[in-house]
């Protein structure tokens, strides 16, 4: 099971380039509403093939958002997409589904050996 560290994770966060591959997100906005438009732009949710879940992504999983990745203890969440051969991770933090908020996002692919199906 792949676990990072809430520093770890915000350094890797980048919001540069998102235009690029037709992608408008804002910081601070609902994860369902991001989501959304992904989905309306053809962005496909990622499943995680990982096998162990804490609270937070257990949750998440269970109310169908199959492309969480994992979630931190400080519940940061990974979220990652694909569109073509485009790839997209958003990271939100919150608790619940209702209150997780996009805090940043990448356009950079996972390395080949990464975890999701």
């Amino acid at each position: 099971m792949i676990r990072i560290s809430t520093a770890a994770l915000l350094l890797t966060l980048s919001s540069h380039g998102v235009a690029n591959v037709g992608v408008i997100l804002e910081n601070g906005i609902p994860f369902m509403h991001a989501r959304k438009q992904l989905l309306d732009q053809r962005w496909k949710p990622v499943k995680s093939s990982q096998t162990e879940h804490l609270a937070v992504d257990r949750a998440l999983l269970e109310q169908h958002i199959v492309e969480v990745e994992s979630c931190t203890v400080d519940s940061f969440c990974i979220f990652r997409y694909t569109k073509g051969t485009k790839c997209l991770k958003v990271v939100a933090q919150g608790e619940t589904l209702p209150d997780l908020l996009i805090v940043g996002w990448d356009v950079a692919c996972p390395p080949k050996n990464h975890a999701t199906k």
